[in-house]
């Protein structure tokens, strides 16, 4: 099995102990962002009122933006990294996904 090249940054030591540091507030933070993300998600699926749709639409996208920026932070300090996708592993995906459009508009 082929492991996939990895974009990282230089790791930020943080100092371990038994109290929580930097890297842990973020990952925290991150999740929290994330389930967040997905709540609101639901929610907006079933919002049936305008408003209150477009209300909780602007907390969604604050939401999502707060996790990117979250997620940059750790990337920064080395504290997660990114995987490489291979070029005929996103070929190929391309052409799974072309496929199923295809299939979706022949059903129209």
């Amino acid at each position: 099995m082929k492991i996939n090249p990895e974009i990282k940054n230089p790791y930020f030591e943080v100092k371990e102990s038994n109290c929580l540091n930097d890297r842990d507030y973020l990952y925290s933070a991150l999740i929290l962002e994330e389930k967040l993300a997905d709540d609101y998600s639901k929610f907006l699926n079933e919002a049936s009122h305008e408003y209150l749709y477009e209300d909780y639409f602007i907390m969604f996208e604050d939401t999502k933006d707060a996790y990117r920026e979250i997620k940059n932070q750790l990337f920064q300090k080395g504290w997660i990294s990114h995987e490489v996708a291979l070029e005929n592993e996103v070929q190929k995906l391309s052409l799974i996904l072309t496929k199923i459009l295809e299939n979706l508009n022949l059903e129209e």
